[in-house]
């Protein structure tokens, strides 16, 4: 009797598993609903970490999956929210998996600004005084953090400022990044003189450089006598806008065109604080309300 013929596997046959390179892992982390999932997926290994705390990935990570509500940031830490809010479990895990001491940083910082997952700090020198400060750009879930020199004194010198004189304010905020995914970012230093208002704008990739200087005759505004006469800036569709105190007016500043104007608010706003947001489909939305009477939409 002949003896069974065993089959035989030829290597050529053989089907490899695929190898979970870095990219295949970012098709499937970018298909994971819950954030708090993620934050989970991110504690695994330090090369999922580094994956998913690639501020290009989590931009797109956001295109796809609405942000949610984890809490305040201040420079004492997260506060999440708490049950009964629906996110109080993904921001509990979020705050198990991020270190937000931002113990880190080389010296005592104040938040400025946050947007697209980084936060803008700036340093306090107390012996100096300056209102020109030194910022950084920090992403907390990576723990780093890039510094932004002052605005060039040579550079302030060329629109007359000299800080001692002309400054009357100077306010520091981060620029929106859009769909851009790359991990560049941009701060913009609006810097307030007595003549006029002149906007800086910092970029990783090539430093300080001038964006608009208007004075404020061209914008129909008096000359500011101190530092309290824009209101905190509001960002929508590509715009910045600011309430002036005291007038039933906006600065609005186009961020395509780099163009100061001035926009007209209904009457009796002078002394009323507003928030400019978007409405949808590429219409504004503005807030508007007394310190003691209820709010207006």
């Amino acid at each position: 009797m002949a003896s069974p013929v065993r089959p035989t596997i030829s290597m050529q046959s053989q089907r490899l598993r695929p190898t979970l390179n870095a990219d295949l892992l970012r098709e499937i982390f970018l298909r994971v609903v819950s954030p708090s999932d993620l934050a989970r997926a991110s504690a695994a290994c330090v090369d999922f970490c580094r994956l998913i705390a690639d501020p290009s990935f989590l931009r797109r990570y956001r295109s796809l999956h609405p942000p949610l509500l984890f809490g305040s940031i201040s420079t004492h830490g997260l506060d999440p929210v708490q049950a009964p809010h629906p996110n109080a479990v993904a921001a509990r895990d979020f705050v198990r998996t991020v270190d937000f001491s931002f113990r880190h940083l080389p010296g005592y910082a104040s938040i400025c600004d946050i947007r697209d997952g980084c936060i803008l700090f700036s340093f306090i020198d107390h012996e100096k005084k300056r209102s020109l400060r030194d910022l950084a750009v920090c992403n907390p879930l990576s723990r780093a953090y890039h510094l932004v020199p002052p605005i060039p004194d040579d550079l302030l010198a060329s629109f007359h400022l000299q800080e001692e004189h002309s400054i009357i304010d100077f306010e520091t905020f981060l620029v929106p990044s859009g769909d851009v995914e790359e991990t560049s970012f941009r701060v913009m230093g609006c810097v307030l003189g007595k003549m006029r208002m002149v906007v800086f704008i910092f970029s990783s990739g090539s430093g300080w450089s001038v964006g608009i200087s208007t004075s404020w005759d061209a914008l129909s505004l008096d000359e500011p006598e101190n530092p309290h006469v824009l209101h905190s800036h509001h960002h929508a569709y590509g715009c910045f806008y600011w309430k002036v105190n005291y007038r039933d007016k906006l600065i609005k500043l186009d961020m395509n065109t780099m163009k100061l104007s001035t926009l007209d608010l209904p009457p009796d706003h002078d002394e009323r604080s507003i928030a400019i947001v978007e409405a949808g489909d590429g219409k504004l939305a503005m807030f508007s309300q007394n310190e003691n009477a209820p709010l207006n939409y």
